[in-house]
């Protein structure tokens, strides 16, 4: 099944990146947090799809309250509608076993970066 991208014009002048997961550790968001604070990329934003309790990790509190150009994004009634609004999505997973949000995001056609385990894992 194919989700095609709806033609929207772009409502913020920002590059966009979203992550899709759930565990922070096992997901790479300390990982990922430590790159994008490192890249300081002007006019972006980092939507971290999660419904984690990030209140259990210091380390990623401390990198989140550094950071407001990251929006942790809690449920949405419709998943396509969060790949809609990603110019490109990264799957930064240490661990993970089959990799579905990268399936779903290559299905609303936005260009994915996976980590070689994540797709020597899901193929």
């Amino acid at each position: 099944m194919r989700f095609p991208r709806e033609t929207h014009p772009q409502r913020h002048p920002e590059f966009t990146v979203g992550v899709v997961g759930g565990e922070p550790v096992r997901k790479g968001y300390l990982y990922l947090l430590d790159a994008w604070e490192r890249l300081a990329l002007a006019n972006a934003r980092l939507l971290i799809r999660s419904d984690a309790n990030f209140v259990r990790y210091p380390a990623l509190q401390q990198r989140l309250a550094r950071l407001s150009n990251v929006e942790i994004v809690r449920y949405v009634p419709d998943i396509n509608n969060f790949y809609q609004r990603c110019d490109v999505f990264v799957l930064p997973s240490v661990d993970d076993g089959f990799g579905m949000a990268l399936f779903e995001a290559m299905a609303n056609e936005v260009p994915c970066i996976a980590p070689p385990i994540a797709a020597h894992r899901s193929c």
